[in-house]
């Protein structure tokens, strides 16, 4: 039996399975972890220069991107809208921090935290915080892509703000005396102090 006989009976009899993934020399964990750290770095660098359309390159054709508190995003062209109306909002750096990529085939997963800089137009720089879920896909090519892309915000310390909720602008509607708000609050809403 040859050596490569062997090594696919083996991966196909616990590959398959899920346990074992034999992975080609120089393209072990590390290496994928590099390549996807990589990423994320020109990530960052096209969302500090405002750059929608080289986000959206960074995303297989048929991603989806899983903003919080909204629906799905499909296709890398709805991916760049996306991203151009989150630019257009004021979110001007990113940082990531990965925590674990762990990969499989032409397949990894990234688990991290984020640190985003957003200055909306005519408000003080503010930062806010998230954790994130990627998984990423290798092209033919040898790319690496964003196949699926969930984040959402974390909290900050209750000592360091009042609870506060956002209330559409409308008739009846009044605004709380005292109520302060340590985050962005878009035009169309006032806040509101929650534990009144």
């Amino acid at each position: 039996m040859t050596y490569m006989t062997l090594a696919l009976t083996v991966h196909l009899l616990f590959g398959a399975a899920g346990g074992v993934d034999l992975v080609q020399p120089g393209t072990g964990q590390s290496a994928i972890r590099t390549a996807i750290e990589k990423q994320g770095a020109a990530f960052a660098a096209a969302l500090s220069r405002g750059d929608a359309k080289a986000i959206a390159a960074m995303y297989t054709e048929d991603a989806i991107a899983m903003p919080p508190d909204a629906e799905m995003v499909r296709g890398r062209p709805a991916i760049e809208k996306l991203w151009a109306d989150a630019l257009a909002s004021g979110i001007k750096t990113i940082a990531f921090t990965v925590v674990d990529v762990q990969s499989s085939g032409e397949f990894a997963v990234e688990t991290g935290r984020a640190m985003l800089g957003v200055q909306p137009a005519g408000q003080p720089a503010t930062s806010q915080t998230g954790k994130y879920v990627v998984v990423w896909q290798r092209g033919a090519d040898g790319q690496w892509r964003l196949l699926r892309d969930i984040w959402n915000g974390t909290p900050l310390p209750s000592r360091e703000v009042l609870p506060v909720l956002w209330v559409p602008k409308v008739p009846r509607v009044q605004v709380l005396s005292g109520a302060q708000c340590s985050v962005p609050v878009p035009a169309s809403c006032y806040c509101v102090n929650q534990s009144t």
